[in-house]
């Protein structure tokens, strides 16, 4: 029996005549943008469709499927099966392919490397970096957290942050996370790792920051997310994550690369600091070495 999730395209091609006007709007996106719609959140896809978000939940459910998380699952899996179809290969997880040789795994790789560092320099601006390393500065003390994979980035700005000031810190597991936020009010700041901005518990900890008056500095691919919407200042990394690739190195390299910017900007803006307390720490880890 096949799963209701598998030929999404096909499902909607076929039903479009049946469709009312708004969900031949959101049929028409879909279609034409195959492969951008498996990394859009239904926010994204109400804006460039013209529906609202409600719309698109409904339509998801009359299509068969529970929410628009399984939607972007069908989408992502229909574009994996026509990649590994165009490829020869069989499987339809298109990052796991077994016949390929390492020379040719290392490019492909390499080259996913690349283009997300190089997306995310392409969403980067100047106004962004330097209203997000004003609030560093100004901050008493800065938080650096995220759930799952995006923790590990978090736990790097932290080390980053803390060759050039005391005052950043990171902390693990999402109930530790809302305790110290709980503690923290308008003059401190936090720096928020997710890739998604749609994490249920990103959101939550993201509202005890706002109704504390603390500075958020969001690092995420997705400009209209949930999370972004209650940011003081969203900074766009790269990478394009589908639905069936839950964690990627390209995009932790992407947000390390967008971290290294923000890192960059703020010793820039406070250089004569970054400077003394980059020559203590960095003596301190010489005498470390055997």
């Amino acid at each position: 029996m096949r799963d209701i999730t598998d030929g999404i395209f096909d499902r909607l091609s076929s039903a479009y005549y049946h469709f009312t006007a708004s969900e031949k709007k959101i049929a028409d996106y879909i279609l034409n943008h195959r492969i951008e719609v498996q990394f859009m959140s239904i926010t994204e896809l109400s804006a460039e469709a013209g529906v609202s978000e409600a719309t698109i939940s409904r339509f998801c459910k009359n299509m068969g499927l529970r929410s628009y998380n399984d939607f972007k699952l069908s989408a992502a899996k229909a574009c994996a099966v026509i990649h590994s179809e165009s490829d020869g290969d069989s499987q339809t997880v298109p990052f796991i392919r077994p016949s390929e040789e390492i020379n040719i795994l290392s490019k492909r790789l390499m080259d996913q490397y690349c283009e997300a560092v190089r997306l995310a320099a392409s969403f980067l601006n100047e106004e962004d970096l330097n209203a997000a390393a004003d609030i560093l500065t100004n901050a008493r003390m800065v938080l650096c957290i995220g759930q799952g994979g995006s923790m590990i980035a978090a736990e790097e700005a932290s080390h980053l942050f803390g060759t050039v000031s005391p005052k950043f810190f990171s902390v693990r597991g999402s109930h530790a996370q809302a305790l110290k936020l709980s503690l923290l009010d308008s003059g401190d700041a936090v720096i928020f790792f997710s890739y998604s901005g749609a994490d249920i518990e990103i959101v939550e900890l993201l509202k005890i920051a706002r109704n504390n008056g603390t500075k958020v500095i969001l690092i995420t691919r997705f400009l209209k997310s949930p999370a972004s919407k209650l940011s003081d200042v969203v900074l766009q990394c790269g990478a394009n994550d589908g639905s069936v690739q839950y964690g990627s190195v390209p995009a932790f390299v992407s947000s390390v690369f967008v971290l290294d910017m923000l890192f960059g900007t703020y010793c820039r803006r406070n250089s004569a600091e970054a400077m003394v307390n980059k020559e203590k720490t960095t003596d301190v880890m010489l005498h470390m070495n055997i």
